[in-house]
């Protein structure tokens, strides 16, 4: 029994909505235990008191990897677009078919000598899909936005995504909280 037209990425993407609501519970039941102190401590000179924020326990580890999972199966699932997308234009697969996310036009548009796309560049990586898509998926490419939100904090979706996945790869994906030097509340 064959799968239907973007049954695989519709199917990574649900697993990852499954995984982040899984994830959200388990956030919120590490809220509600109070996973932190807030002692008061009363200046008997001056009669102010000082509260300090204390952190009782640590982020799960098991979120980490979880966060890994949720990044894998979208990233996966853009690229099971592509290569499915592939496949219903061409007649079958290419080779090193990918979802491009670039933040370096140049590199995107690289080409070789002969004019074909170069191996590895983002129109390599789409080459099997119609001229409509290629628009399209150049229109979403981290470059294309940097050109609207220039600011370095304005930070892509997309390539956050394709980031934090190489990331995810290869190390443990840290959480931390915000921690402020010198900040109370006094009454």
């Amino acid at each position: 029994m064959s799968a239907g037209v973007f049954e695989g990425a519709r199917t990574k993407i649900d697993r990852a909505r499954e995984q982040t609501q899984t994830l959200q519970a388990e956030f919120q039941t590490f809220i509600d235990s109070k996973p932190y102190a807030v002692p008061q401590i009363l200046d008997e000179k001056t009669r102010r008191k000082t509260a300090t924020y204390k952190i009782t326990e640590s982020f799960p580890l098991r979120w980490s990897a979880m966060i890994g999972e949720i990044l894998h199966d979208l990233r996966s699932a853009l690229d099971n677009t592509i290569y499915e997308m592939t496949c219903i234009e061409q007649g079958g697969p290419l080779k090193q078919t990918e979802f491009p996310v670039f933040d370096d036009e140049s590199e995107y548009d690289r080409m070789t000598k002969k004019g074909d796309p170069a191996p590895g560049s983002g129109v390599f990586k789409i080459r099997g899909i119609n001229n409509r898509a290629k628009a399209l998926f150049r229109l979403l490419q981290p470059f294309e936005f940097k050109k609207t939100y220039p600011s370095p904090n304005d930070q892509h979706i997309l390539g956050l995504l394709h980031e934090l996945n190489i990331v995810d790869k290869h190390r443990t994906i840290h959480l931390c909280r915000v921690r402020t030097k010198d900040f109370g509340l006094r009454s």
